[in-house]
């Protein structure tokens, strides 16, 4: 449930953003770098190479160039490319906040590192590989409780900076540095 719990966060943050980002119609241009490398990403993720190589990619390369250069075309992204697959973990979320520039602030002794062991365990729940009962036999209450507030603590803080990059727009190169209202 606790894997659930982020991996639903998270995305959810992630879609937020990408929907502010279509709703404000927001052009290539006015976009950040790191968010235009993430929806270059994107758009040449689907290219099929092994098929008529050299037709497709000229198709989409320049279908690609047609939008970056015509003024006023929204961009969209899509989440699910973004393909975490129950394999979210403290170090993956804080390396795809980085790639968007979305700044956070995580407390030192809450980092989300039980969240791997979490991510683990659903894993191996989720493949059949152990019970719940051989998965939770040697874990306290105690320590249910501390692997919660762990998570909690991180996935609060990583939704903080979230927010803050959805309110303040930092997804726009002309929003970097601005100061808060």
């Amino acid at each position: 449930m606790l894997y659930n719990f982020v991996e639903a966060c998270f995305s959810s943050g992630l879609s937020e953003i990408y929907e502010d980002i279509k709703n404000e119609g927001c052009s290539y241009a006015e976009l950040t770098k790191e968010i235009q490398k993430i929806w270059i990403h994107q758009q040449i993720i689907n290219i099929d190479i092994e098929s008529d190589k050299r037709e497709i990619l000229q198709r989409k390369l320049f279908d690609i160039i047609q939008t970056v250069i015509t003024e006023g075309v929204p961009i969209k992204f899509s989440y699910n490319l973004l393909k975490t697959g129950g394999n979210l973990d403290a170090k993956l979320i804080k390396k795809t906040c980085d790639k968007h520039g979305i700044r956070y602030r995580i407390d030192r002794n809450k980092k989300g590192e039980k969240l791997l062991l979490v991510k683990d365990g659903r894993n191996k729940l989720a493949h059949g590989d152990v019970s719940f009962t051989q998965f939770a036999r040697d874990f306290t209450i105690k320590d249910i409780e501390e692997i919660k507030a762990d998570i909690e603590s991180f996935i609060q803080s990583i939704l903080d900076g979230m927010k803050n990059f959805y309110e303040q727009k930092l997804y726009k190169s002309g929003n970097i540095g601005k100061p808060k209202e």
